[in-house]
């Protein structure tokens, strides 16, 4: 019978400093509205960060709408990581005939979104870890190891494993 214990004593947790970011923005044809050039335009003046054209290619997707309605006009923000893990939303409204005055303020919220921290799903999957493990036998004797475990999950259906571990040698009385 052996009984295992791990005890995982570091993680790493590492993201990358710069996402890249897929804007896909659609306004009403004709408006004063803010296209999506401007934006990313405006977004990446504020922050430094470009947006990707390639959709396949970003961390990042933001998609963005201007529409009309009886009170005006509302502008709505979804961001969500390349897997759909939602990062946020945010709606922004203005008058009927103040929808160009909308353009500073998406920017803002733009850049602010994407000033959020990638969830925990786009972390480096990276683990160290140690185990302790212990062995009985029908015979009044025990003998343990203490070891090291590495773990990478380098996709959601793969694991690799690497451990080391040192068994105390047993010593039989007789």
């Amino acid at each position: 019978m052996k009984a295992w214990l791990w005890l995982w004593v570091l993680a790493l947790p590492c993201s990358a400093a710069a996402q890249s970011v897929h804007l896909q923005w659609t306004a009403p044809v004709g408006s004063m509205c803010p296209n999506g050039a401007t934006l990313s335009a405006d977004v990446e003046q504020l922050t430094g960060q470009r947006f990707v054209t390639d959709l396949d290619a970003a961390e990042v997707r933001v998609v963005g709408r201007i529409q009309r309605g009886e009170l005006g006009v509302a502008a709505q923000l979804e961001a969500h990581t390349a897997d759909g893990t939602p990062i946020g939303t945010r709606e922004l409204r203005a008058g009927s005939e103040d929808c160009a005055s909308l353009r500073r303020p998406l920017a803002m919220v733009l850049a602010l979104l994407l000033e959020q921290p990638v969830p925990v799903s786009h972390r480096l999957p990276l683990a160290f870890g140690v185990e302790l493990v212990g062995d009985t036998h029908v015979l009044p004797r025990t003998h343990g190891a203490v070891g090291l475990v590495a773990l990478y999950r380098p996709l959601p259906w793969l694991a690799l494993r690497a451990q080391a571990d040192y068994w105390w040698p047993r010593v039989a009385e007789t």
